[in-house]
């Protein structure tokens, strides 16, 4: 489903999942992943780049649009015991926007990590952003989140999510050592 985004290039959406991926890993962060199957009943592989960080993930195959409409994704969910959440997923105007809205009327953080997502179109992802900001869903960057999970940068964990940030760097732009 990555390749149905049109709003961000699949290799950059590939770098900003992946390095999601590596904070749930550096930081001990419980993961929730949730899939539709395709118009076929096939369900898609889990990106490569979540397997390889997170090889006990196993997505949660839902039937609906919004995964809090599904009840294991919503025991799961509860089974974490956090309440705050980081969303990423295509498509942004309906997946992400759905479960952000529903997630916030709930009573968790929602925090939407904007380059881990990709959307249909970008008028139509424009307007999402902008109808989950003003119903209180904080949009962020995979590099914010890390920085902000790093704490301090001289520990282990802090070192570990500076390197994380430092991976969603454009290619062109040189990691600081």
């Amino acid at each position: 489903i990555v390749n149905v985004g049109v709003t961000h290039e699949p290799a950059r959406l590939r770098t900003a999942v992946a390095a999601l991926a590596d904070l749930a890993a550096t930081c001990s962060l419980p993961v929730v992943i949730a899939c539709v199957p395709t118009t076929s009943g096939a369900v898609a592989p889990l990106l490569g780049e979540i397997a390889a960080r997170l090889p006990d993930a196993h997505p949660l195959v839902r039937s609906t649009a919004n995964a809090m409409d599904d009840a294991a994704f919503r025991a799961a969910l509860a089974a974490t015991g956090r309440k705050t959440l980081v969303l990423a997923g295509v498509a942004t105007e309906v997946a992400v926007r759905l479960l952000a809205l529903a997630a916030v009327h709930d009573g968790y953080r929602t925090i939407v990590a904007v380059d881990a997502c990709g959307g249909l179109d970008v008028r139509t992802e424009s307007a999402a952003f902008t109808h989950l900001s003003g119903a209180g869903v904080e949009l962020s960057a995979v590099a914010t989140i890390a920085a902000q999970l790093a704490g301090d940068f001289g520990s282990e964990r802090g070192r570990a999510a500076m390197r994380v940030l430092q991976s969603t760097l454009p290619s062109h732009v040189p990691a600081h050592d």
